[in-house]
């Protein structure tokens, strides 16, 4: 019998077969540049977790961090092809409506606020990111299988190292290092912020964790909920995921496992009244119910009930000259710092330019009504339209 070894075979087979085709390579190297941004757009997002705003100005004004990745993006997707296919999603009507929009009511107000305007039209441009990431699954839709993998790590890597980030923030932030030229600490995180990540972690847990070890969430859960139930906001972010997870998996042994670690939690803070003061807040349970029936009814504690009664009376007056008023339509523009223009600007050097709630500054930026009309839009011509045109789903 005749034997051959492999470097006999690759003698003899043809040339073609050897090598790719050029538009084999190609392909390829598109597929890698996207599955390469990819795993960098998961990487900064957990940067922008265990990092908050002091992450956001890693780079050099006037791109930092989100603008590079931004970028990058575009330029990925332009190169790799499939933005066309995007572009005929009519779930993104709406979306292409509000940005245009942005873009028609940024460009009068660049000559009078110059970078104000650029910085306040982010709310509309990093948009964008839904285009990027869109058409990324849609040019190899196994990276949704590989998202739901890269998050799994992320809850992992965040349970484990955010109470260290929100530990350095709480206790040592006048000794962190600011990034070179920004003026901010490379950490410098937000409660609220860090209790909406918590409740995604959660949601995950609940429904998708059960490789997780069941011990390290039980506890990490908790004690991150515990460093950063520091406002309502969190508290209400965090209870939205449990009610929603609690519908769709009803008392799952995961979850129970959670609360009953907390619930112990809540045992030991009341028995023996232990507070730990972090800034302006302290971790107690005497604040803890504070905070959350100051949610439903007014407080007897003056700086809870102050901040309450000064956020609604400025919601209530962006609605009453929006809805109510002039700005119906155009609302007061980018570049305005609204907290000035408004009369509830609280903070030395005019550095608070928006309310503390998103909604109301999508209302009181030019943006709300446009928006709410796209959507409509959408709705109206699937009604119309029906269901032919798969790519609309």
């Amino acid at each position: 019998m005749t034997t051959h070894n492999a470097g006999t075979f690759a003698h003899t087979m043809p040339q073609e077969v050897q090598r790719l085709s050029p538009a084999t390579e190609r392909a390829f190297k598109r597929v890698r540049m996207g599955d390469r941004y990819f795993r960098f757009l998961c990487l900064v997002l957990l940067g922008y977790a265990l990092g908050g705003r002091g992450f956001a100005y890693w780079g050099v004004n006037p791109l930092f961090i989100g603008e590079i990745t931004l970028l990058v993006g575009v330029y990925i997707i332009l190169k790799t092809g499939g933005l066309k296919q995007t572009l005929g999603i009519r779930l993104l009507i709406p979306l292409m409506v509000f940005m245009f929009w942005g873009m028609c009511c940024t460009i009068p107000y660049l000559d009078t606020y110059q970078k104000d305007a650029i910085r306040d039209a982010v709310v509309w441009g990093y948009g964008t990111y839904a285009f990027i990431v869109a058409t990324i699954l849609l040019n190899e839709p196994t990276r949704l299988q590989k998202l739901v993998i890269y998050y799994r790590k992320f809850v992992v890597a965040f349970l484990l190292l955010a109470p260290i980030s929100t530990t350095l923030c709480a206790f040592f932030q006048e000794s962190l290092p600011a990034f070179p030229g920004s003026g901010v600490p490379i950490i410098q995180l937000k409660g609220g912020d860090m209790c909406v990540h918590i409740a995604g972690c959660f949601a995950y847990i609940v429904g998708l964790g059960g490789g997780l070890n069941p011990w390290f969430t039980s506890l990490m859960m908790p004690l991150n909920l515990a460093l950063n139930v520091q406002g309502r906001a969190g508290m209400v972010a965090f209870a939205t995921a449990v009610c929603v997870s609690m519908v769709l998996r009803p008392f799952h042994p995961r979850a129970m496992r959670i609360f009953f670690v907390i619930g112990v939690g809540l045992f030991f803070f009341w028995a023996s009244d232990l507070r730990i003061v972090t800034g302006a807040r302290e971790i107690s349970f005497e604040f803890l119910t504070k905070a959350i029936n100051s949610v439903v009814k007014e407080s007897d504690d003056e700086a809870m009930q102050g901040s309450k009664e000064w956020r609604m009376r400025w919601w209530t007056d962006i609605v009453n000259y929006t809805v109510h008023g002039r700005y119906f339509w155009m609302g007061k523009g980018f570049g305005i710092n609204l907290a000035t223009d408004d009369g509830y600007q609280v903070e030395e050097g005019e550095s608070l330019r928006s309310p503390h709630n998103g909604h109301m500054t999508m209302l009181a930026r030019p943006l709300a009504r446009i928006h709410q009309l796209g959507g409509a839009f959408y709705v109206l011509r699937r009604i119309l339209g029906g269901t032919d045109d798969q790519r609309g789903l």
